[in-house]
This record gives C-alpha cells, structure tokens and sequence, in this order.
C-alpha cells in the first residue's frame, strides 16, 4: 500500500518544498533555503518510505543567518538597540551622554552563521565636554561645541550640557568725579561696552 509522506517539517533548517505529495516509493531533492550555509552535500536526495517517512541518509547540513549578541554598555553612553541581539545585516548605534562627545555605529555581519558573535565597530571613547567655553547639548553629539562669544559652560566644575551668558553685576570704581552713564545697569554683558565719562 502506498502512503504519502508530509515534508519533513522537522527539519526546519532544509527546504522540503520539492517533496510535498510524495507516495512511496518517490523520490524528491531538498536543499538549505538561500540564506542558509551548506555544508556536506549540496543537496539531498529523499526516498518515501512504506512508512510515511522520508528516509534522509545525506551529510547536508544547513546553518541559519545568527544574530550578533548585544553589546556591553560602555561608560558614559546610550545604547540605541544595541542592548539586544542584532540580526545578520543589521546595525546600531552607542551615543555618548549629554556633556561627552562622540556617536558611534556597530554592524553585525551579512554573511553572520557564528552564535553569539559579536558586533563589528569602533572603539568606544566618550570625550568630556570639560573646558571652560565648550558643551555637548544632547547624546550623541559628534563633537564638543563651542559656546557663544561671552559664554561658559554649565555646570561648573563639571561636563558642560549648555551654556550660560557671562555678565557683569558689579559698577566698575571710577575715580571721582566721573560719570558712569549707562553702566548703572547691572547686568551688562561681557561682550558689551557702557560709557564712563568725566564730569
């Protein structure tokens, strides 16, 4: 009696999609599916047997595309997917913290069939925003920026995230007699000028 095997679903890593119908007796070939790496036989060449089953003597062996396994969070950053596996093909990014300098993307292979491999990139190196007149606004910012003409970094005394106007609160001493003009405004900025005249 003849029986029909089922594709051999079990084997999931092959391509069984010539074999479907088959009664025994038949004979079918199956294959690793495109993005799969063979090793051993090409392909395979499958008999129905009188039991419903495929009798799959071959050394075919078919790995599939491997995910790179996700990063360890570097110091001072973000991870934009990166924490996570990261498919064949795919890419993320690692982006410096508000008040540090530098972005950088990780790929993980096309051709990737190793489990757990790890991402290919950069060196990751958070440069800090630190001197007086330059800040790093957002994560991610490619390079510390330069503050405006009259500014400084905030906060002081550590990693710059904006920057705050200078400004002059206190009168200057004139000697008497003088006129100080328009310098009886507190507040003037640096990078303006108020008249001092004598009388």
């Amino acid at each position: 009696v003849a029986n029909v095997c089922e594709a051999a679903s079990e084997a999931s890593t092959k391509d069984y999609s010539d074999c479907t119908g088959m009664v025994t007796g038949q004979q079918c070939s199956a294959a690793c599916p495109p993005t799969n790496r063979a090793t051993g036989d090409a392909t395979i060449d499958l008999v129905c047997s009188e039991d419903g089953d495929f009798v799959d003597t071959s050394s075919l062996v078919c790995t599939p595309l491997q995910s790179c396994r996700a990063l360890p969070r570097p110091a001072q950053s973000v991870w934009r997917g990166c924490d996570g596996p990261v498919l064949a093909a795919g890419e993320c990014d690692v982006l410096c913290d508000a008040g540090y300098a530098g972005n950088f993307t990780f790929t993980c292979p096309a051709d990737n069939y190793e489990p757990e491999a790890p991402l290919e990139g950069p060196e990751v190196s958070c440069s800090p925003c630190s001197d007086v007149n330059v800040f790093a606004p957002a994560a991610g910012t490619p390079e510390c920026l330069e503050c405006p003409q009259g500014s400084f970094g905030i906060p002081e005394g550590g990693n710059h995230v904006e920057c705050r106007q200078s400004t002059c609160d206190v009168l200057p001493e004139v000697v008497a007699p003088a006129v100080l003009g328009d310098c009886v405004v507190p507040g003037t900025q640096v990078v303006d000028r108020c008249q001092v005249s004598c009388e």
